[in-house]
């Protein structure tokens, strides 16, 4: 919500010296997920505030069924099954440096352009966390022996990708593809929304403000 308010200030800023700038698309959308994302949270503190219904959360019944029974439904779900292909969407935004990139091969040689390099946060390294949280649970708390350092012959340096969705490192451009292009990360993705179902709309509309507002700057130098 802060998020949005400060975005809504933002472009009621830009648009203050124009005629009928209250009127414009963007704040209008901005304006109406933030009543979408209120009463949201109105409907979990309801939710919240009624008695638990144990019967609604009990499982279910479970049908034993007969071997021809069991044969005909695995054939009928291995033949509804689906293929999926992912498609190149050709509208990549890179938040950081305000840019779209038209395919997500240009979008990754981006990511690891020099331009980029020096606009992102040198602090924000979210496999850090990973990493330690991985090594916190791998400590005992039993007798401790020391063991030497082995194997360091087989750490490489890579200049590598990483996708703080799934928590997983891609060492070049087409594993990053082929990351993307996987169904384990669409599924992710998707789980993602899941808990955050105003996430979609808040990027599209992020975007498509600061691009807005980068192109009138633009156009402005331009006419000056």
């Amino acid at each position: 919500m802060e998020k949005l308010k400060k975005q809504q200030n933002e472009i009621m800023r830009k648009r203050q010296r124009q005629r009928d700038g209250h009127k414009d698309p963007l704040l209008t959308a901005n304006s109406k997920l933030q009543e979408e994302i209120t009463e949201q949270i109105r409907a979990l503190r309801r939710a919240a505030e009624e008695p638990l219904d144990v019967k609604k959360y009990q499982k279910p019944e479970i049908k034993v069924e007969s071997k021809g029974d069991a044969h005909s439904t695995n054939k009928q779900s291995s033949s509804s099954s689906i293929n999926y292909k992912f498609v190149d969407h050709r509208s990549h935004w890179c938040r950081c440096c305000n840019v779209v990139s038209n395919n997500i091969l240009m979008m990754c040689k981006h990511l690891k352009s020099r331009s980029h390099q020096q606009k992102v946060d040198p602090y924000d390294r979210p496999w850090t966390i990973h990493s330690m949280k991985k090594n916190s649970e791998s400590n005992s708390k039993g007798p401790v022996t020391n063991l030497p350092l082995s194997g360091t012959e087989f750490v490489m340096s890579v200049d590598a990708f990483y996708c703080s969705l799934c928590n997983e490192y891609m060492g070049d451009i087409p594993s990053a593809e082929a990351h993307l292009n996987d169904i384990s990360h669409f599924n992710t993705y998707k789980a993602y929304l899941a808990k955050n179902p105003f996430y979609e709309k808040r990027y599209i509309l992020e975007k498509t403000a600061k691009l807005s507002i980068k192109k009138e700057e633009r156009d402005q130098e331009q006419k000056k």
